[in-house]
């Protein structure tokens, strides 16, 4: 027996960037992805310590645009994202044991 709640749910559409319409109900397992995921925000300096210079280099950080006071962050998964004015993009990752550094560096932990 299926409640009230989840048919409309169901039946719910929204609209996507390009004017189409889809199923809220597809959007769930992205959804529950997206609260799923935990960073470690820092600054560009603090990345720049947090780096071991074999799987990117301050050079490479650099050209992506990453200052000293650059608003950075990184996942559990070692992606790199950069605070642009209006969204994060992924510039980067981390290898190794990069937790360990990135926990030491800002003295933080997942969140």
């Amino acid at each position: 027996m299926r409640n009230l709640a989840s048919v409309e749910l169901e039946t719910a559409v929204a609209r996507t960037y390009d004017g189409s319409q889809c199923s809220l109900l597809s959007w769930l397992p992205s959804f529950v992805w997206l609260i799923a995921m935990q960073f470690i925000e820092m600054t560009g300096a603090t990345l720049m310590r947090c780096i071991d210079g074999e799987t990117i280099t301050p050079e490479q950080l650099r050209a992506t645009g990453v200052t000293n006071d650059s608003l950075v962050r990184v996942n559990r998964q070692g992606d790199i994202e950069l605070r642009r004015h209006d969204r994060w993009d992924v510039i980067g990752g981390l290898i190794g044991d990069y937790e360990h550094r990135v926990q030491r560096e800002t003295g933080l932990t997942w969140a």
